[in-house]
């Protein structure tokens, strides 16, 4: 039985939004010491004539001198890679939010949304959408399911592409060459260049079901020929001389029992795992932060040490 497409447009991923390096940078800027008004000012203008810069070059080495008392937990490149992302991709979503928007993705990169935009907000669902089966059954349900800019990627394109295009949903992308050349020969895939084009595109989509019914078989049937496991071991068989991939007897799979081959654990071994992949989540949803970990470690260590010198 057909899955209800009951999602007009979905987009699952993340915003982009949870590096703080250069938000921090310019809270800090008042705080620096003999730094006078216009000092500030011009910054402020240095650092968005880099960002126009690096726009036109995202694979342009950013020099410490570029932007003074800059300290960051990533390099420049990679911060400035994730402000472009989360730009283009609040702008994208922010065009299509009356039209039956749906986000899936970690509630501390969308919550934040709230503080500028309430209607894209809205379109968030806490619904988790984490494994790919998560991600089949929401792209199925969708009518359109999106492909938003990436800083750096001028070619190739993100893993979900290919999940969309082997689902029921039609695939809405921005333009990549690489899905061009992909897709020549199958389907004209609707890609935006701008976000005007995007809004546009949807629009036009959600109300023909013919064009989007004719755009999804024609992607599932090139996911068939040119992306499943079969094909691409084909081209690598060609590529490799004297190399067999395929067999006309049947496989086999057999699963090994890992637990034959491990050494128990200890219990305080164990405990320390608990604690460690406590650590993780807790960073993972920034709850903490990596100073706080270390100042509780050292914390610790110091009890431990004491507690030893007043035994001994």
């Amino acid at each position: 039985m057909k899955t209800e497409q009951d999602i007009p447009i979905s987009f699952v991923g993340s915003m982009g939004n949870w590096n703080k390096d250069i938000v921090e940078y310019f809270r800090k800027i008042p705080h620096i010491r003999g730094l006078s008004f216009d000092e500030q000012n011009a910054l402020k203008d240095n650092f968005l004539n880099l960002l126009r810069r690096f726009r036109n070059d995202p694979f342009m080495k950013i020099q410490k001198e570029d932007i003074p008392h800059m300290k960051g937990r990533f390099p420049m490149e990679v911060s400035l890679i994730h402000l472009i992302t989360c730009l283009e991709r609040f702008k994208s979503l922010s065009a299509m939010s009356d039209l039956g928007l749906s986000l899936y993705g970690y509630p501390y990169a969308y919550s934040e949304i709230v503080l500028y935009d309430e209607k894209l907000f809205g379109c968030f669902d806490f619904t988790p959408s984490v494994t790919l089966q998560d991600s089949t059954r929401l792209y199925n349900r969708s009518k359109v399911s999106l492909n938003l800019p990436h800083g750096h990627a001028r070619e190739g394109f993100s893993w979900r592409v290919c999940d969309i295009l082997a689902s029921n949903a039609v695939l809405l992308s921005c333009k990549q060459p690489d899905l061009v050349g992909l897709s020549k020969g199958y389907v004209k895939l609707p890609m935006f260049e701008s976000n005007a084009e995007a809004r546009e595109m949807a629009i036009k989509l959600l109300k023909d079901k013919k064009w989007r019914e004719d755009l999804s078989a024609a992607s599932q049937q090139m996911i068939e020929d040119k992306c499943r496991f079969e094909p691409k071991f084909r081209l690598v068989e060609e590529s490799i001389g004297g190399l067999s991939l395929f067999s006309e007897k049947p496989g086999k799979t057999e699963w090994l029992d890992g637990t034959k081959y491990l050494t128990p654990l200890s219990p305080h071994v164990i405990k320390g795992l608990h604690l460690t992949r406590n650590v993780l989540v807790e960073l993972l949803y920034r709850e903490t932060t990596v100073k706080n970990i270390l100042d509780r470690i050292s914390s610790k260590i110091t009890k431990r040490i004491s507690h030893r010198v007043n035994r001994g």
